[in-house]
Formats: structure tokens, C-alpha cells, sequence
């Protein structure tokens, strides 16, 4: 499992996901582009999350306040905040947001030493977050080693002088710097420039603060080396459980499995349900217990709305925004009216309305005049969230729902595979209606009763 945190444009994310395949799972990474706030509980509840699913977490954060560039001239004016003898600033309000950040910087590498979880902190090497307490204090906790690099040696437009610590073995050994590489050209990060995404001048450092490709794709080829190295195989051993014993109904994990000891290739990773998992019918002693196994590896739907929560930071954090856009109107008098009578509907139609729009805006989505359902929103809210169902229930709601008679319903891995319709779906294709409840018989799925 792989997670960036502060993650900017998550070029470094995106291009472990395309070098390392299979072999890495990596999760959505945090970033404020995607409503991610770490200042806020749920940020933090969000990080520490992910760093618990994670084997490596990489940490970039903010270099605002701690960039020794701070300075004014006749570009503009930026107020000094830090300095050599202070590193933690004198109070101001811009260095303290940046303390706050480093404390939680701490926090979250705590965490991570206590869950088995490497990590690698980033910032530029003269940044004054090097030689603040809470850094200081979370290096000596995991036995971080410090890695210098330049990073036009890796296409960066300017040298951009970089330090990494870590306590990741494969990413120590990138660490090139400008005379070690051919010749190339630099640009001086002074001054402002025009930002068309923007629409607005921005200094040169912040359009500078993106990793180069080739630094993502030296990092991410570490990586992958690594976990093809005997250790990384070790390690991924570590973290897998196989069946064991006479009846195959024993799960020990892959590095204490002995020799002698044959094993049915089931792996089941001990820190995510929903890593994906090799396993065939063949594997089961039961068709009870191969549908138990397909039930608790598809996401669940309602039966377990957690689960399927818990497994999508892109979920969490879309719902982050939402709640951002609807906390906006829900006022104190509204909120009353509601508890004393949560029978009655307190929310007018222009109310509904402005939350609807509130919320297109949010998502970029276009506002239908109608009173049925907001398909371009609920489109674009399935597909931030990255939900398994984001590209048939558009459709559905485009074209109409199929019943499963003359269009096959498509798996999205909500809920397990099956090798047949059921049979109120024969039924209803033979009289051409839906089976209803005509006489009050009608039950609930029969694995929704075991489960309960």
C-alpha cells in the first residue's frame, strides 16, 4: 500500500500506480485540490487512516512559511516570518498555521511507527521546517536517514536543492545531483508569471513546487526494484495469509508457512478487504464457504456501508465537500425545527435549489430543469468518489433502469458474481412484470438474513 500526503498535483502518486502495476496498491492520495484539510478532525482522522492501510506514507508538506525565499523586492512583498535563530517563528499568524502543519507532520509519523508504516519527508533543503521541533523530534523517533538531491538532475526547470528523509530503504539510493547528469539549462525561480489555470500571477516558486517526472519515475522504479528484491518479496510475505492443514481451513501468514506444509494459493492481505485477492472456486471447501469469500471481498453496498467507506479515501473525501457546501445552509433555526419535528420537511423548494446549485458549482456540474433526477451531478459526484458504479448508473438514469430481462445487469464488484439470474427475475421475464408482494410473503436475500 502507497499514500502521499500534501500531494500538490500527485504526479509521484500516479506514476507509482502506472510503473509498479499490481505489485502496489496506492491509495487516493490527501491533497487540498480534492477538498482534503488536515487542519480539520476529519482531515486528520482521514490521514491517520490511510497511514494505518499504508506500508510506505510520503509527506510533503506546505514550504510556505518555511521558505528562506521569503523576502521583498521590487517583485512585491512577502513578510518574513522565521529566521535562523527562531526556525519556529515569533508568533505570527502565517508561521504558526505552518507549526500547526509540522505538529500534525509529527502526529501522523507516530502513527505510522506504530502501524509498521515507513515514511519520507520532503521540503527544500534550506527550509526552515528542518530545524523545528516537531521534525527534529520525528526523524529521531523512526531513525531517518537524510538523502540530498537536486532536482534538475531529474528535469526539474530550475536546481531546486532537496531533502528527503526516510526510512525507506529504496528510496535512498535517489539522490543525484546538477553536475552528475549532462548538461541542461536552469531557470530563476524570482519574480512572478502568468498562471492560465489560475487566471492570475502567482510566483515562479509555487509553479515550481510540482515534482519532475523524472523524479516521480526514479522513485516509483525504486520502489518497484525493491519489492522484486528478496526483501521486498519478504516483506509482501509478511502482510499475506494462505490456508493451511489437512482441510485447507487454517490462515498463517506466507513468511511462517513451513516447507512441509501444503498451501492453497487464496492470499488475503492482512491490512485492506478490498485488496483484490487470486482466488478460484477451487480454493473452497464449500460453495457456503466460496460465497462467504466473494461476499466479504465485494464492496457490500448498505449491508456494510463502513466497509465500503473505509476502503475509499476518494469517497471520504468527496464527502468532506459535500458537508463543506451543505454546512453553508443549515443554520441553528433551521437545524431546531427539524429535531422538534423530524417528521415534516423544513427545507423549502428554494432552499433546495440553492443547495443544488451550491453543489454544481462545487463538482462543475451543469443544474437540469427539471424535478427529476440531477444526472450530470450525481455523474460527477460518482466519478470524484471514484465509486465502482460511476459509469452504469448515469446510464441507468439516462436510459432507465434494466430489470436484468432483455439487458444484462453489468458486475461492478458491489456485490459478488453470480452464475445465474435469480428466480423472480425468470419470473418477472416470463409475465413481463415485477413480482411484487401481493400476499405479504415476500422475503429479504437469504445471505442479508445470515448476515444479520
Amino acid at each position: 500500500m502507497f499514500v502521499e500526503l500534501y500531494a500538490g498535483f500527485a504526479g509521484f502518486s500516479n506514476i507509482v500506480r502506472e510503473v509498479c502495476g499490481g505489485l502496489v496498491h496506492v491509495l487516493p492520495p490527501l491533497e487540498r485540490h480534492h477538498g482534503w484539510e488536515i487542519e480539520t478532525a476529519e482531515g486528520m482522522k482521514l490521514a491517520l487512516d490511510s497511514v494505518e492501510r499504508a506500508d510506505h506514507v510520503h509527506i510533503a508538506w506546505p514550504c510556505r512559511s518555511f521558505s528562506r525565499a521569503r523576502r521583498s523586492d521590487e517583485h512585491g512583498e512577502v513578510e518574513v516570518v522565521r529566521s535562523s535563530e527562531s526556525p519556529m517563528g515569533w508568533g505570527h499568524p502565517v508561521a504558526e498555521e505552518g507549526n500547526g502543519h509540522l505538529d500534525r507532520v509529527e502526529k501522523i509519523c507516530a502513527h505510522a511507527e506504530n502501524h509498521g508504516t515507513t515514511a519520507s519527508l520532503e521540503n527544500p533543503w534550506d527550509s526552515f521546517a528542518w530545524d523545528c521541533k516537531p521534525i527534529i523530534k520525528a526523524k529521531k523517533r523512526k531513525s531517518m536517514e537524510e538523502i540530498y538531491l537536486e532536482q534538475c538532475a531529474y528535469g526539474g526547470m530550475s536546481v531546486k536543492p532537496t531533502q528527503i528523509a526516510t526510512d525507506a530503504a529504496w528510496m535512498k539510493g535517489t539522490n543525484l545531483t546538477c553536475r552528475q547528469v549532462g548538461p541542461h539549462k536552469h531557470a530563476k525561480l524570482v519574480g512572478k508569471v502568468w498562471d492560465p489555470l489560475t487566471q492570475k500571477s502567482v510566483w515562479k516558486t509555487s509553479k515550481a513546487a510540482e515534482y519532475p517526472t523524472g523524479l516521480c519515475l526514479a522513485w516509483a522504479r525504486a520502489l518497484k526494484e525493491f519489492l522484486l528484491s528478496q526483501e521486498g518479496i519478504k516483506l509482501r510475505m509478511r502482510q499475506t495469509y494462505v490456508k493451511v492443514g489437512q482441510h485447507a481451513n487454517v490462515l498463517v501468514r506466507a513468511d511462517l508457512k513451513r516447507p512441509d506444509q501444503p498451501a492453497k494459493q487464496n492470499a488475503v492481505r492482512i491490512q485492506d478487504e478490498s485488496f483484490p485477492l487470486p482466488a478460484t472456486v477451487h480454493d473452497f471447501n464449500s460453495k457456503r464457504e466460496a460465497r462467504e469469500f466473494e461476499n466479504q471481498q465485494a464492496v457490500g453496498g448498505l449491508r456494510n456501508p463502513r466497509k465500503a467507506v473505509r476502503a475509499n479515501s476518494a469517497l471520504r473525501l468527496t464527502g468532506l465537500k459535500v458537508r463543506s457546501v451543505l454546512q453553508k445552509f443549515l443554520s441553528a433555526t433551521l437545524l431546531h425545527k427539524f429535531e422538534a419535528r423530524p417528521t415534516e420537511n423544513p427545507f423549502s423548494d428554494d432552499l433546495v435549489m440553492e443547495v443544488r446549485h451550491a453543489l454544481a458549482v462545487e463538482f462543475g456540474a451543469a443544474v437540469l430543469q427539471c424535478d427529476g433526477y440531477q444526472n450530470d451531478l450525481i455523474r460527477k459526484l460518482l466519478s470524484e468518489s471514484q465509486d465502482p458504479d460511476f459509469k452504469v448508473i448515469p446510464l441507468w438514469l439516462d436510459e432507465g433502469f434494466p430489470l436484468g430481462i432483455n439487458c444484462p445487469i453489468p458486475n461492478t464488484g458491489v456485490f459478488p458474481q453470480t452464475d445465474q439470474v435469480s428466480e423472480a427475475v425468470k419470473i418477472s421475464g416470463q409475465i413481463g412484470i415485477r413480482i411484487e408482494d401481493w400476499d405479504g410473503t415476500a422475503a429479504n436475500y437469504s445471505s442479508f438474513v445470515e448476515a444479520c
